[in-house]
């Protein structure tokens, strides 16, 4: 969404961020281009599954 080389830099941080938050030590990512999310505004959209052990 509204997506430009230049906000590949932030994007990257974020990634990296949550990886040490997650402690992953390569979080798992995608980037598939969309026309529209859920939310006006919104530049990502996750997709998550908890697994409980």
């Amino acid at each position: 969404m509204d997506w430009e080389k230049s906000k590949m830099e932030a994007f990257t941080a974020g990634v990296e961020q949550a990886g040490r938050e997650f402690d992953l030590p390569t979080p798992p990512l995608a980037l598939i281009g969309v026309s529209i999310l859920y939310e006006p505004g919104i530049l990502i959209e996750a997709e998550v599954t908890a697994i409980i052990d």
